[in-house]
């Protein structure tokens, strides 16, 4: 179940897998080298966990459902289910939306999680001033 859940989130962030490979330290052979059963060790599934914001559990899911990221104070991951972040109709972003993901693609998870409390506190500054 890792291979094919592991190449639906390649697609769904539109890299393919050999470059997510790299991108946590694997070669990009590693991919190729995986058969339907086959599970990475726990130390890489862990980093692919983090690579695409879920959990090792979500990873190894039988379930075909996007997981979506669930955002913990700032913190990206499943710790807490009850704030989801979820985009219904992408058409309704305008051009400073649009690039503002696709910054945050390009970015590791540390990097992610920092614009995202930098965006809170943006937020909660904003509020404070109403």
């Amino acid at each position: 179940m890792f291979k094919k859940n592991f190449i639906r989130l390649c697609n769904n962030i539109g890299e393919p897998p050999t470059i997510v490979c790299q991108k946590i330290g694997l070669s990009g052979s590693a991919f190729s080298q995986w058969d339907d059963t086959s599970v990475p060790r726990k130390a890489t599934l862990q980093k692919f966990a983090d690579y695409f914001g879920i959990s090792v559990e979500d990873l190894l899911s039988d379930d075909d459902a996007i997981t979506p990221v669930h955002v913990n104070n700032g913190i990206i991951g499943n710790q807490n289910k009850n704030n989801v972040v979820s985009v219904s109709n992408a058409g309704d972003l305008g051009e400073i939306e649009t690039e503002i993901l696709n910054i945050c693609k390009k970015l590791d998870i540390k990097r992610k999680n920092a614009l995202l409390t930098r965006a809170y506190e943006l937020l909660d500054d904003k509020n404070n001033k109403v």
